[in-house]
């Protein structure tokens, strides 16, 4: 299930500032881009390039794969964070036990 609109970043005046202005985070399969707002809560972008994974099929198994992760850590919706999630080409071919595995690590600031 996708996320809730008040959970996505929806304008792209939003997003670039989080991947100009935020502080990055990287880990196997993305990078994490996240920068202070003033909502009560958190939200999030997900850019998975068609470079990097060619099948639509695979790109949209890898965002219901992380929004089902976020939504399944309701810690992750309560910081005050724009935060945009650039995922890699290695992104595809992960399990999505090591997937999880890498989000827990590098979502563990927000806790």
């Amino acid at each position: 299930m996708a996320l809730s609109c008040i959970y996505r970043l929806k304008k792209k005046k939003e997003v670039e500032m989080a991947l100009k202005s935020g502080r990055r985070r990287g880990g196997i399969a993305f990078r994490l881009f996240f920068y202070p707002n003033r909502e009560a809560r958190a939200r999030y972008a997900f850019v998975i390039s068609k470079k990097n994974l060619k099948k639509s099929v695979d790109r949209n198994r890898l965002r219901r794969l992380v929004t089902g992760w976020i939504q399944k850590n309701p810690k992750l919706l309560t910081p005050s964070f724009d935060i945009v999630c650039i995922f890699t080409p290695h992104a595809g071919q992960l399990t999505r036990k090591e997937l999880y595995a890498d989000f827990e690590k590098n979502f563990a600031f927000l806790s």
